[in-house]
């Protein structure tokens, strides 16, 4: 989550949105959907109002959670999904799973974890020292953040749109997974970085 700063008082009216956001931290590019760096001070929705008007055409808007997490499922390719698990439910059948529970980092792959993950594979836009109690593969997913933070990430995907093909990658992604599978320490591991965190529903004090 980018780290932001709201000002009433400095308020500017862009087609129906009247509070200024602006950035407390850079957000580089490669974060989530973002196309370039977005600098500490910018104002947040002048740069979305920007990216969103550059389409052709009008998004639909997505609000509500559900439909997020649409695109989720979209990262298991073509795989045909053989079982949707509940919250910390132990995975039972070969093939694609969908495991219910929150988006929160340490709360999803310690869900992960509880449904028999033996290796979990992160990506990360921004970079994270995150580890589960498992080993945690931490893919970049853009090169600049790999070379600034080597100390937290296991793989560059950021090389695919540079100079790597697709089938190289693959090849050099799943050595990797079989190497870490047979002993090789990932960085969370090297790192001493293994948390839990248990989804708790409610109001939290």
């Amino acid at each position: 989550m980018a780290n932001i700063g709201f000002w009433g008082e400095d308020l500017t009216k862009i087609d129906g949105l009247y509070k200024k956001v602006k950035l407390l931290d850079d957000i580089p590019f490669g974060h989530k959907v973002l196309l370039n760096d977005l600098k500490n001070g910018e104002n947040l929705l002048k740069e979305l109002y920007t990216f969103v008007k550059s389409f052709k055409r009008e998004p639909i808007p997505i609000n509500k959670l559900e439909e997020k997490s649409l695109g989720c499922i979209q990262k298991g390719g073509k795989a045909v999904i053989t079982d949707v698990l509940e919250y910390g439910e132990h995975c039972k059948k070969q093939g694609l799973n969908l495991l219910t529970g929150p988006g929160n980092d340490i709360v999803s792959t310690t869900n992960l974890t509880a449904a028999g993950a033996n290796i979990i594979l992160f990506t990360t836009g921004r970079g994270t020292p995150l580890g589960a109690s498992v080993p945690t593969i931490k893919v970049a997913s853009n090169s600049r953040l790999a070379k600034r933070k080597s100390n937290w990430i296991d793989f560059n995907a950021g090389e695919l749109i540079e100079s790597n093909d697709f089938e190289n990658m693959t090849e050099e992604i799943f050595k990797l997974l079989i190497d870490i599978a047979s002993g090789r320490q990932t960085k969370n591991e090297q790192n001493g970085y293994r948390d839990i965190s248990i989804f708790k529903d409610g109001v939290i004090m």
